[in-house]
This record gives structure tokens, C-alpha cells and sequence, in this order.
């Protein structure tokens, strides 16, 4: 009688030590494709594109609150007024005769308008002005140029600028546009910037938390180790069981 509940416990045993072998080890697949997919992680570091900045309400708001006081030359981070060109000069880029054309717009309702920005602001000075400034800008250089240039061309039937009479007031008003323009493409970088930190250090952690899982992968595989050291020694005691009637039926 206590053989057969003796028996009875070790098959109970050994189908317990299956379930739970197979268990750790479909547990411990996992946890490895689990720890892998995290470690095999990587940030999203492409810089894309930036958003458009346009002439909206706000620019209106900042730059039409009150009337503005009359000034003699362009009040900029560094002057945009003309320079004496050197002697030496390479032609001058293309792009900065683009952006002067679009930003004449605010000045085309007068020839005297007109002519006094052609002397006050040349393709030459803009360039020297952006290169001097934001040339570390790099790749978003290009891009800072061509916006600047695409944001004045949109605002070039607007007649909020033109309103102002006064060529230096107007002229000041205009500045401040180009003004805020780079402070919003600036911070456009900035929360770019950001993003790609912020995803650099969300890949970071999701790494760190793919080697720690691997500790899990260990503690299922040495689990299943040992439900199937279990299992062979349950295996072993079967058969050793099985000896001696195997013998006396021989004998007999």
C-alpha cells in the first residue's frame, strides 16, 4: 500500500516537474526576446524638419502693440546696414539676393522706399551679417535662409508693415520681424534638440532595463536546469525499481 502511494507521488511529482520545466523554459524564451528587443534599442536621432513659422497673430501683436520710435540704421544683434566691400570678395550667394528681393516687398509701395533699402541693406551685408551670426547653424543654415526668404514672400501682400509711413520706423518694424523670425527657428532647434535627448536617454534606460532582464533568462533556465535534474533522478529510481523483478523473473 505504501509502495503504490509512493509511486503515485512520484509520477505526480514528475508530470509537476514538466509543467514546471517547460514553464522556465518557454519563460525564460521570453524574457531573452524581451531583454533583447530592449537592448536592441536604439534612439530616433533624426533631425527632420523643422515647422514652418509663419506671420500669424502673434507677430502682429508683438510687433504692432504701439507705435515705434524712428531709428537712423537697422537695430539687429549686428548691424545689416551697407559695409565698403573688400577688394577680395567672393560673389555674393545667391540666396541673400533672394531674401533682400522678398523683404523689398514691405518697401515696393514707393521707388524712394525702394531705393533707400537697396542702400541701406545689400545681398553682401545680409550674407556677412547670417554668416557671421548663425554659421554654426550648420545643416539648418540653409534652412534658416530659405524660410526667412519663403516667410517674407507670404507676408509680401500684407499691408500691416506698409501702413507705416515713416521709411526707418517701417524699416525697424521689419527688422523686429526678422528678428522674432530667428528667435522661433532657434527655439524650433532647441525642442528638437531636446526630442532627440530625450529619446537618446529613454533608449539608454530601455537598455539597461534589457541587461537586467537577462538575470530573469538565467533564473528560468537554471529552474528548468533543475526540474530536468529532478526528473532524471526520479528517471533513475524508476528503473532502479525495476531491477530486482526483472532479476527474479530470470531466476525463476
Amino acid at each position: 500500500m505504501i509502495e503504490k502511494i509512493e509511486n503515485l507521488l512520484i509520477i505526480i511529482s514528475r508530470y509537476f516537474l514538466i509543467f514546471i520545466g517547460s514553464l522556465a523554459l518557454v519563460g525564460a524564451l521570453i524574457a531573452l526576446i524581451y531583454s533583447l528587443s530592449l537592448i536592441m534599442d536604439s534612439p530616433n536621432t533624426s533631425k527632420g524638419n523643422l515647422p514652418k513659422i509663419t506671420y500669424n497673430e502673434i507677430y502682429k501683436s508683438k510687433l504692432f502693440p504701439k507705435p515705434k520710435k524712428p531709428v537712423t540704421q537697422i537695430n539687429a544683434p549686428r548691424n545689416l546696414s551697407s559695409t565698403t566691400p573688400s577688394n577680395n570678395q567672393q560673389p555674393v550667394d545667391k540666396r541673400f539676393v533672394d531674401l533682400r528681393a522678398a523683404i523689398a516687398k514691405q518697401f515696393n509701395d514707393s521707388q524712394d522706399n525702394i531705393n533707400k533699402l537697396y542702400s541701406n541693406i545689400t545681398p553682401r551685408t545680409l550674407e556677412d551679417f547670417f554668416a557671421n551670426n548663425y554659421g554654426y547653424l550648420g545643416d539648418d543654415y540653409d534652412t534658416l535662409i530659405s524660410g526667412l526668404t519663403d516667410f517674407f514672400d507670404d507676408i509680401g501682400n500684407i499691408n500691416d508693415f506698409k501702413r507705416v509711413g515713416n521709411f526707418d520706423s517701417r524699416l525697424d518694424l521689419v527688422v523686429d520681424a526678422l528678428t522674432m523670425y530667428i528667435e522661433d527657428f532657434q527655439d524650433n532647434i532647441q525642442e528638437r534638440q531636446d526630442k532627440i535627448q530625450s529619446n537618446v536617454s529613454e533608449s539608454a534606460f530601455k537598455n539597461s532595463r534589457g541587461y537586467a532582464s537577462l538575470t530573469n533568462v538565467l533564473y528560468g533556465l537554471a529552474l528548468y536546469a533543475a526540474a530536468v535534474l529532478y526528473l532524471m533522478i526520479f528517471k533513475v529510481e524508476i528503473n532502479l525499481r525495476r531491477i530486482p523483478p526483472a532479476i527474479k523473473r530470470d531466476e525463476d
